[in-house]
């Protein structure tokens, strides 16, 4: 309180200041309906910003949780395929396909070197 303010209560009696407060109480209490109106819009206002706040924490706490699943799952499934792709490849069963497939390389390789000695075999002859 200021000092005006200090004295302008000393002149006043104690029933005015009483009659004062209870006024001001009352004011307080039964507010006129455009004041609360506009509390209302106000207090409306902040909660739409609280909620459009919240919707898009949401959306971005969603949005990282989707990433971090989608990156452990492709993590886990690259992690499992070479896995298998290792056992796969170190089966008895693999190895010998492996081994049937260069033999069956090598037995068209030499039919094919087979057929041209033949064929220059002939010209040979013919000639």
């Amino acid at each position: 309180m200021s000092k005006a303010d200090s004295q302008s209560s000393k002149d006043l009696s104690a029933d005015l200041q009483l009659e004062i407060r209870r006024e001001v109480e009352d004011r307080l209490c039964h507010l006129p309906a455009e004041t609360l109106k506009l509390i209302r819009a106000e207090v409306e206002e902040r909660i739409a910003q609280t909620e459009k706040h919240y919707r898009h924490m949401a959306i971005v706490v969603v949005a990282c949780f989707a990433l971090v699943c989608v990156t452990f799952f492709k993590v886990t499934w690259d992690s499992v395929s070479s896995q298998v792709a290792t056992l796969i490849a170190q089966t008895p069963f693999q190895k010998k396909t492996a081994e049937i497939t260069e033999v069956h390389r090598i037995a068209v390789d030499q039919s094919q070197r087979l057929k041209t000695v033949a064929t220059e075999f002939e010209r040979t002859e013919t000639d």
